[in-house]
């Protein structure tokens, strides 16, 4: 009987028993796939990794920057204006002449014009009793001016040695111009120029020549004066007029 009711237990026990595994593995079978679902998004986090060909985007702007050095020629273009300096610079040759003639007038002197070649002089007709007298040399080949105040009385023989001196002193120290003497006809000049070569004469050049040669003569006329009369030595002439010899 023992045996009965002991196969009797089994067999009740065992339909449940043999259930309990397979609803288990029912259960496993179903969730396993599921678990395998998360796995299926990993391709999807590699979708950003396809943006990395469009970060390559700006680099292709590099070429786009050498676009300002194109415009270095453009500032070569002043230096284009260089010639039609020289142009006006060539006419001065041209109006030299007029020029001094227009000063010549505005001082409204007497004066004549002689020519020769491509020089001109510019003779002022002083009054009687004048002690200097004025002319201009134009040598336009060379494009320079020369003015002369000369003193109209001549030098004695007798006392040029000691006007040669004098003119010696006086020159010494000047800043523009100079004295000369002309040892055969004994005639003192005061001489300054005025190179205008690759530019244009100015009247105001010239105005400012005739008015330094006529302050230095005016400055050393009295001086040269008792010198070529024996009244002075030349040392002590030059005393006279500068201070210091």
């Amino acid at each position: 009987m023992a045996k009965a009711t002991r196969k009797a237990q089994k067999k009740t026990r065992s339909p449940s028993a043999r259930k309990k595994p397979a609803a288990k593995r029912a259960v496993a079978k179903r969730k396993a796939p599921a678990k395998k679902a998360p796995a299926r998004k990993a391709p999807a986090k590699k979708a950003p990794a396809r943006k990395a060909p469009a970060r390559k985007a700006p680099a292709r702007k590099a070429p786009a920057k050498k676009a300002p050095a194109k415009k270095a020629p453009a500032k070569k273009a002043p230096a284009k204006k260089a010639p039609a300096k020289r142009a006006a610079s060539s006419r001065g040759n041209v109006a030299a002449d007029v020029v001094v003639s227009r000063v010549f007038d505005h001082a409204e002197w007497e004066w004549s014009l002689e020519a020769s070649g491509n020089e001109k002089y510019f003779v002022v007709h002083v009054p009687e009793g004048e002690k200097l007298g004025i002319h201009a040399e134009l040598y336009e080949d060379d494009q320079r001016l020369v003015l002369y105040t000369t003193f109209l009385d001549p030098t004695p023989k007798p006392r040029r040695g000691q006007v040669m001196e004098f003119v010696t002193r006086a020159n010494f120290g000047l800043v523009s111009g100079n004295f000369e003497m002309d040892l055969e006809s004994g005639y003192v000049r005061f001489k300054s120029t005025v190179d205008f070569a690759d530019t244009t004469l100015d009247l105001h050049w010239v105005k400012n020549l005739i008015l330094h040669s006529i302050e230095a003569t005016d400055a050393y006329c009295a001086a040269l004066g008792a010198v070529a009369d024996g009244t002075s030595s030349a040392k002590e002439a030059i005393i006279d007029v500068e201070g210091h010899d």
